[in-house]
């Protein structure tokens, strides 16, 4: 048999408080674990380039190089009868499409170094360059007096309905892909 535990005898304290639970800032923070099937199912989600990603990186070279052609044919202008005649013209239509080019070369160095703002400025080139080729019309009209009519000709019409079809497209694909939210996060 143990002998009984001495006990002190509970008299009233003075200047002590009583101890209390220990707060939550004070436990130790919580670790969450992943189960495995959530874990395998991360891992199936795709990231970095490839299917239809591939397809979006080589559009977007082509457009880089179609600017690059349409500035030289541009800069051949210069100095031309052409340039006599409309010098603001021509010199608006190279101020245009050198901003375009500026920002395209944006949207490539973000797609290659796999940058977050790749969506953003993606999305902003594809409404500036349809933009660009409206004002274009504008300037057209303004400088040299073309009639507005012209605009509303099926030769004109089918080429702008296909550049807002395809750009709102891919507009859809970056902005809803889980391979691209994947892929562009840094």
């Amino acid at each position: 048999m143990t002998p009984p535990k001495k006990t002190r005898k509970a008299g009233p304290r003075t200047g002590v408080q009583p101890r209390k639970a220990p707060k939550k800032a004070d436990a130790a923070p919580k670790v969450r674990q992943r189960t495995a099937s959530r874990s395998k199912a991360a891992a199936k989600e795709p990231t970095g380039f490839g299917a239809w990603l591939w397809l979006l990186v080589i559009g977007q070279l082509l457009v880089t190089a179609r600017m690059i052609d349409t500035l030289m044919k541009m800069a051949n202008v210069v100095g031309t009868e052409v340039w006599k005649e409309h010098p603001i013209l021509v010199s608006a239509d190279l101020a245009l499409y050198g901003a375009a080019f500026l920002l395209q070369l944006a949207v490539l160095a973000a797609m290659a170094l796999r940058k977050a703002q790749f969506v953003p400025l993606f999305i902003t080139a594809v409404v500036v360059y349809f933009l660009i080729g409206r004002l274009e019309s504008v300037l057209a009209i303004a400088f040299l007096g073309m009639d507005p009519g012209r605009l509303l000709t099926r030769a004109v019409l089918v080429p702008m309905a296909a550049e807002l079809g395809v750009g709102l497209l891919w507009s859809a694909y970056v902005l809803r892909s889980r391979r691209v939210k994947n892929t562009f996060v840094r």
